[in-house]
């Protein structure tokens, strides 16, 4: 998915890329502030990866309407004709693989959390939710096992509940511990593929102007740049239904299945054979064995955990 595309979907294999602060989202007066990031640690205990300076600035001009749209490529993507069965693309093949090898694993959610700060609407939040989820068949699909080969469906409605969780009656100390771990339990949970939905959204009331929301998706529908996405419509359609006004933002004209037919039309023939014989060579033969030294034996399941380890090299 191209963050120009304004489509949600897999790109990279990167879960966790972006954090939505309040100079990016900048909403009125009278809508709650982004101030900060709350919890962006994976599902798994693994710390997330941090994108640099640079590439927070760029988010910024982006979601601030400060870059320039990229010319379009000379393969033009279409809408699929009416009737048209969806494709998965190669991306989210490989995903619902690793699903079907791994089932019942939160290894590839992507969760973000961020404090709002200010007066807050909990139903017109809901709202802006699934009007997103109108807009984007991605988010409506679900994948079925047919034979042993991934069939998406895409759902003509869904409706997401927004989970209210209202710790506000709690000790100042409590409270933020209680939120944390909520939200690691929320983050934690499984998708199911076959059945969905694939986003989930929650809502913890810390006081009557603090609150943080979490916004849970399953890689295979979502990525970090989906992410810049939907908080950049989310901020724009609560505007607007905070104001008792219309969704300001135009329907899409393609949807992230017409990339993935797109690319399985694309990616065929000559093209397809250069791209398996490159990797077919790079990858033949006998591969060598990197040989980690390790502080323990490596347990009999493997768990994903990680963690981060700071070093300072010198010049």
């Amino acid at each position: 998915m191209s963050a120009m595309s304004g489509r949600f979907g897999p790109r990279t294999g990167s879960r966790f890329a972006l954090i939505c602060r309040q100079d990016v989202c900048a909403p009125s007066s009278s809508t709650p502030k982004i101030v900060q990031e709350y919890a962006s640690s994976n599902a798994t205990g693994a710390a997330s990866p941090q994108i640099s300076a640079a590439k927070r600035a760029l988010l910024a001009k982006y979601l601030r309407g400060e870059l320039a749209e990229q010319s379009a490529s000379p393969r033009t993507i279409a809408p699929r004709p009416p009737g048209a069965t969806p494709q998965l693309s190669f991306a989210q093949e490989r995903l619902w693989f690793l699903d079907q090898l791994n089932p019942e694993s939160a290894l590839y959610n992507v969760p973000l959390a961020v404090r709002l700060s200010g007066p807050l609407d909990p139903k017109a939040i809901e709202q802006s939710v699934n009007e997103i989820v109108r807009r984007h068949e991605s988010l409506r699909t679900t994948f079925q096992n047919v034979e042993g080969q991934p069939v998406p469906v895409v759902a003509p409605r869904l409706e997401v509940e927004l989970q209210l969780r209202d710790l506000s009656s709690l000790p100042d100390h409590e409270r933020e511990a209680s939120a944390q771990s909520l939200l690691h339990k929320e983050g934690a949970t499984p998708f199911d593929l076959t059945h969905g939905p694939l986003i989930r959204t929650t809502l913890v009331k810390l006081s009557e102007r603090q609150h943080v929301f979490l916004v849970v998706m399953h890689h295979i529908t979502s990525d970090g740049w989906s992410l810049v996405l939907f908080f950049k419509e989310l901020s724009a359609i609560y505007k607007a239904i905070s104001r008792g006004e219309d969704n300001p933002l135009s329907d899409l004209d393609v949807q992230y299945a017409d990339y993935a037919a797109w690319q399985r039309e694309w990616l065929q023939g000559d093209v397809l054979e250069r791209q398996l014989s490159y990797w077919t060579r790079q990858l033949g033969g006998e591969l060598p064995v990197l040989q980690l030294p390790t502080d323990r034996l490596r347990p009999a399941m493997q768990t994903f955990s990680g963690a981060r380890e700071w070093l300072v090299l010198p010049e």
